[in-house]
C-alpha cells in the first residue's frame, strides 16, 4: 500500500501538494480574463503559501522567493496551455545585475518590439547576452535605466545622483570596456557584435534623452554596415554561433538611418538605392512584419531622396534625374497598398488588438509616404495644403491608436516645458524601437498649416508620452510647437492653411549639435524659411510631366520671381498663385531668381528632454 501511495503521488498532476490544487480556479480565471498569459500575473496568497512550503529541508529565503516566482509563472502558463518559448534568462551572480536583466526580459523587450514581432529584442539579444558579457552589460544597463524612467520624472543631469542611474551607467561602461579590450587570442573584433552593441548603446542614450550621442552611435552602426556592403566576405562578420542575425541588424539600422536623416537633414550622410524599387514591387504579404519590413525599406529611401533633393535651374540634369526618381515611389506605394489591403481582408476575422494597432501604424506611415511621393516640389511649402485629407487621416489613426493609452495631466506637461524635464514620467510612458506614431504626427505638425488639425496632432504628442527610437513625443511636441509659433507669429486670426503666407512658412528644420560650448545634451534647431528652388514640374521637362491646363505655378512673391508668358497670353496673380488662362496652348515659363537662402538658427534646449 505504501508503494502504491508513493506511485500514485508521483504520477499526480503537477502543481498539487497535500491535496491542494495549484493554481486554484480563481488564479486561472484571473489569468484568462486579463490576457497576461502568465507574464506578469502572480498567484494568490493561498497558492503562493502552498508553493512556499519546504519539501525536504528549509530553503534559504532569497532562493525560496525566486523559486516561488518562477513556479507561479510556469504553473499558470501550463494551466492555460501556453508555451511562451522565451529564451532562458542570462543569469548573473550579481543580484542588482540579475534584477535589471529580468526587468529587461519582462518589461523592456516587449515594449521595444512595439506592436510587431521583433526577434532581435525578444530573443536574439537575450541569447547573445548569455555568451557575450558586452551584450549582457548593455542589456542590463537598458533594463536598469528603463525601470528608473518608469519610476518618475528624470533629468539626464541627475542620472548619477541615484543608485539605479549610477548602476545603469556602470553597466554601460563595463560593456564599452569589454569591447575596446584587446582579444586574448589576438584575433580581430567581431563586427556583428560591434553592430549589436551599437544598437543597444543607441537605445541607452535615447532613453537618457541624449539625442546627440544616440545619433553618433547610429552613425557608427551605419558605417559598419557600409563596410559589410564593400566586403561582405570579411571573416569578421562570420560570427559563428553569435545569436544576432545580420538581417535583423540591417532592419534596425535602416530604421535608425531613416530617423537620423529626418532629425539631422543633410548632416546625416547616407546612400540611396532607388533603382531597386521598380524591380521589387510587393504582390502579397504573409503577415504584418513582412509588410512593415517592405514599407520601411521604401520609407528609408524616400526620406533620403526627399531631404537630399536639390532642384535648381542651374542644375537641370540633376533636377530631371530627381524628378524621375520621384515618380518611382508612387507606383510602388500603390502596389504595397493593394498587397496590404489583401492581407487585412484575409485576417479580418482573426486579427487581434496588437495586430490591429500595428496595421494602423503601417497605414499612417504609408500615408506619409504617399504625401512625400506625390507632392509638387515646385510649389514650395504651399504644396502641402493639397494633402489636408491625408493629414486628417493620419491624425484620426493616431487618435484611435492612442485612445487606450493613459493621458498625461496638463500640469505635468506645463512643468516639463518650464523645467526641460525628460519625456517619460511614471507608468504612462511607452517605449518602442519599432515603427511608431510619433514620426507621422510630427509630419502633420511640420507640414500641415491647418490650425485646428495641427493643434490636434500637437495635443496627441503632448498627452501621450512615447519614446520611439531616438525620437520622443515630447521632443516632437517641443520642436513642432516652436515651428508653429514661428509661422503663426504676427497673425491675429488663423482659420485655414492659406492664412499662413508662403514667406512665413518653414521649409526645413534640423537638429544641430555642432556648438560644443553649450551644456551637454543641449543643441540648436536650425530652420529655413520657404524659398522656391525650381520651376514648375512641366517647365523642367514637358515630356516627363503631363501638363494640365488648370495646373498652377506657385510664385511666393513677385519680388522673388519673374514670370514670362507666351506671346499673346496674359498673366493673372490671385492669392499668390499664377494661373495660366485656358486660351494658351503651353505652360508658362517660370524663371525664379530667389534671394540669398539665409539659414536661421535658434537656441534650443535639450531636444530629447
Amino acid at each position: 500500500m505504501k508503494s502504491q501511495s508513493s506511485s500514485s503521488s508521483s504520477k499526480g498532476p503537477r502543481g498539487r501538494r497535500s491535496g491542494v490544487k495549484v493554481p486554484c480556479d480563481e488564479c486561472i480565471k484571473r489569468a484568462s480574463q486579463t490576457g497576461t498569459e502568465g507574464n506578469n500575473l502572480e498567484l494568490c496568497q493561498q497558492c503562493t503559501a502552498v508553493l512556499s512550503r519546504p519539501r525536504k529541508k528549509q530553503e534559504d529565503q532569497p532562493s525560496n522567493v525566486r523559486r516561488v516566482r518562477r513556479q507561479s509563472h510556469a504553473i499558470i502558463d501550463t494551466a492555460l496551455g501556453i508555451r511562451t518559448g522565451q529564451p532562458a534568462l542570462p543569469w548573473s551572480d550579481v543580484r542588482q545585475e540579475q534584477h535589471a536583466l529580468q526587468f529587461f526580459l519582462r518589461h523592456s523587450a516587449p515594449q521595444l518590439a512595439g506592436y510587431f514581432h521583433s526577434p532581435f529584442w525578444q530573443k536574439m539579444v537575450l541569447v547573445a547576452a548569455r555568451h557575450e558579457p558586452a551584450v549582457r552589460h548593455a542589456v542590463a544597463a537598458i533594463g536598469a535605466l528603463h525601470e528608473k524612467l518608469l519610476a518618475g520624472l528624470v533629468n539626464p543631469a541627475e542620472t548619477t545622483q541615484d543608485k539605479r542611474g549610477r548602476f545603469a551607467l556602470e553597466q554601460c561602461n563595463k560593456s564599452i570596456q569589454i569591447l575596446i579590450k584587446p582579444r586574448e587570442d589576438g584575433g580581430k573584433p567581431n563586427l556583428r557584435l560591434m553592430l549589436t552593441t551599437c544598437v543597444l548603446f543607441t537605445c541607452f542614450e535615447a532613453l537618457q534623452g541624449n539625442c546627440e550621442q544616440a545619433i553618433i552611435h547610429a552613425s557608427q552602426g551605419y558605417n559598419l554596415l557600409q563596410q559589410y556592403a564593400v566586403d561582405p566576405e570579411d571573416k569578421r562578420w562570420d560570427a559563428g554561433a553569435f545569436a544576432v542575425e545580420l538581417d535583423q541588424l540591417t532592419v534596425l539600422m535602416r530604421r535608425l538611418q531613416t530617423q537620423g536623416k529626418g532629425l539631422m537633414g543633410k548632416d546625416f550622410n547616407m546612400g540611396s538605392c532607388t533603382q531597386q524599387l521598380a524591380l521589387e514591387k510587393p504582390t502579397r504579404f504573409t503577415d504584418l512584419n513582412e509588410a512593415r519590413s517592405s514599407l520601411e525599406r521604401v520609407l528609408n529611401q524616400l526620406t533620403i531622396f526627399f531631404l537630399d533633393l536639390e532642384l535648381d535651374d542651374k542644375y537641370y540634369d540633376m533636377a530631371i534625374t530627381n524628378g524621375e526618381n520621384h515618380l518611382i515611389f508612387a507606383p510602388w506605394l500603390q502596389a504595397w497598398e493593394l498587397a496590404f489591403s489583401s492581407l487585412l481582408a484575409q485576417r479580418q476575422q482573426i486579427i487581434d488588438e496588437q495586430e490591429r494597432k500595428g496595421a494602423m501604424i503601417l497605414k499612417a506611415h504609408h500615408l506619409v509616404a504617399e504625401i512625400l511621393s506625390s507632392v509638387d516640389l515646385s510649389l514650395a511649402e504651399m504644396a502641402w495644403d493639397a494633402f489636408h485629407t491625408k493629414f486628417t487621416a493620419i491624425v484620426d489613426l493616431a487618435a484611435a491608436l492612442l485612445e487606450d493609452s493613459r493621458r498625461s495631466d496638463a500640469s505635468i506637461i506645463d512643468a516639463r516645458w518650464k523645467t526641460s524635464g525628460v519625456l517619460i514620467s511614471s507608468s504612462n510612458a511607452e517605449l518602442s524601437f519599432s515603427l511608431g506614431i510619433v514620426d507621422p504626427l510630427y509630419e502633420v505638425v511640420a507640414r500641415c498649416r491647418d490650425p485646428v488639425l495641427r493643434r490636434r496632432a500637437l495635443e496627441l504628442l503632448a498627452t501621450h508620452p512615447r519614446q520611439e527610437c531616438m525620437w520622443s513625443s515630447w521632443s516632437a511636441w517641443k520642436v513642432g510647437n516652436f515651428l508653429m509659433r514661428l509661422e503663426e507669429e504676427g497673425s491675429d486670426t488663423r482659420t485655414t492653411s492659406s492664412d499662413i503666407p508662403a514667406e512665413r512658412r518653414i521649409s526645413e528644420a534640423r537638429l544641430d549639435f555642432s556648438d560644443k560650448s553649450l551644456p551637454a545634451g543641449r543643441g540648436r534647431i536650425g530652420y529655413k524659411r520657404a524659398v522656391p528652388r525650381a520651376a514648375a514640374r512641366s517647365a523642367l521637362n514637358p515630356g516627363l510631366f503631363h501638363w494640365r491646363s488648370d495646373e498652377p505655378g506657385f510664385i511666393p512673391s513677385l519680388n522673388f520671381a519673374t514670370v514670362v508668358t507666351p506671346e499673346g497670353s496674359r498673366s493673372e496673380t490671385q492669392s499668390g498663385y499664377f494661373a495660366r488662362p485656358p486660351s494658351t496652348t503651353g505652360p508658362p515659363t517660370v524663371q525664379l531668381t530667389p534671394p540669398e537662402d539665409k539659414e536661421r538658427v535658434t537656441m534650443w534646449s535639450s531636444f530629447n528632454q
